[in-house]
């Protein structure tokens, strides 16, 4: 457990009481037994950001279940009760299909009837926020699947069914990650976040504006550093440039302006993901197709009936998913790259529907041999109505 910010606080007997607006951030990257999280970190650079928007600010990194546990305990036992509360998690989930965990760092092979006692319920943090309805935020980065799971858990976040007045923010880490940065950067702008993110997903209550302010409507302004190194508003837009371009050219052109910026170790990271990747280019067009949680299940759909095992179908593209894509690419004579082309996602779909039909007319066949069975049998045997019939049934 690694504490990244200590905060300042009041002392009140044995509790911390805070009277501003509060943030909790927790990061699980580095899974013990599981897989490790892609970006899973992403989410703690917005802390800073947080903290400029006046809030006050508790972030972590690789809590295993127990410290998990008890920082959730602590933080919910200090938060304010009448200001603006958000709570981020970005890490591995797990889900039986109602409900769902935030695993820590240690959980192994999770099943049904252990899986609680791994990590937290999204349930239990959404009955917290209910009691700040309309000041309440919850952002979930979530990993896709994973084969140590047991059966009837599924990889990644069930139905999420916000209670009244709780918004909640969900996607991939590094997605979610920009959306904080720019609801706190906005001054608490929900479609700014939104829009920020890659396919993030917004559920519950959907405000333009969570505030900052108290119940009076007052707000807090945006603390700026006393002696920036650039203009911060440049190096956002010079930011959002980047990402919109995503090319190494476009940020080593951040870098070379901003080389000590707030996102100066993203743009390294992502020029050295871009020199690494592979099929980097049908990935950029597959994200450019916009898929939404929906069409991804239909997509998941398909390939099951088709008999590639994408280990659930929950709308999450994860190793089992990219998996079965690449699978029924190579059965179909293309390029085994994992990720998807309209063209071949009308191909799958019709590949899969033919398959359907083909299962229902076999299906049809199969009862009609049965029925004609059945009927013989009875001819054979009952329909004469005398006993000789009756003793061979």
């Amino acid at each position: 457990m690694k504490p990244l910010l200590c905060v300042s606080a009041l002392l009140a007997s044995t509790t911390f009481l805070w009277a501003d607006p509060s943030a909790l951030l927790i990061a699980n990257e580095d899974y013990s037994n599981l897989g490790s999280v892609r970006y899973g970190d992403s989410i703690l650079g917005a802390e800073r950001d947080l903290r400029r928007a006046g809030m006050v600010v508790e972030a972590f990194d690789d809590l295993s279940t127990v410290p998990l546990l008890t920082e959730l305990n602590t933080w919910v036992q200090a938060a304010p009760k009448d200001e603006l509360l958000v709570i981020a998690l970005s890490g591995r989930f797990v889900n039986d299909g109602t409900q769902s965990w935030f695993l820590g760092t240690d959980a192994r092979d999770p099943r049904l009837f252990s899986v609680a006692g791994m990590g937290v319920s999204v349930s239990s943090v959404l009955r917290v926020l209910a009691d700040h309805p309309g000041q309440a935020l919850l952002v979930l980065g979530e990993e896709g699947d994973d084969d140590r799971v047991g059966t009837y858990l599924s990889e990644g976040l069930g139905p999420i069914d916000p209670p009244q007045g709780v918004t909640v923010l969900s996607g991939v880490p590094f997605a979610v990650a920009d959306s904080l940065q720019a609801f706190a950067r906005s001054g608490g702008n929900v479609s700014d976040a939104v829009n920020a993110g890659r396919n993030v997903e917004l559920s519950g209550f959907a405000p333009r504006v969570l505030s900052f302010g108290d119940q009076d409507g007052g707000s807090v302004a945006i603390q700026t550093p006393t002696q920036p190194t650039q203009p911060a508003a440049n190096e956002q837009s010079e930011w959002a440039r980047a990402k919109t371009q995503d090319t190494i050219f476009a940020y080593e052109t951040y870098l070379n302006q901003f080389p000590n910026g707030a996102n100066a170790d993203r743009s390294k990271a992502m020029i050295k993901e871009i020199q690494t990747e592979p099929n980097r280019a049908v990935r950029l067009e597959e994200e450019g197709l916009g898929l939404s949680r929906d069409a991804r299940r239909e997509i998941q759909r398909d390939l099951s009936v088709l008999g590639y095992n994408t280990r659930g179908i929950n709308g999450i593209f994860g190793r089992g998913s990219r998996a079965a894509v690449g699978n029924w690419q190579a059965a179909s004579g293309m390029a085994k790259t994992g990720y998807l082309t309209a063209d071949q996602i009308g191909r799958l779909d019709g590949q899969a529907t033919r398959r359907v039909a083909e299962l229902e007319a076999e299906a049809e066949r199969k009862r009609e041999i049965a029925a004609r069975q059945d009927r013989a049998f009875w001819q054979e045997t009952g329909a004469a109505g005398d006993e000789t019939g009756y003793a061979r049934i």
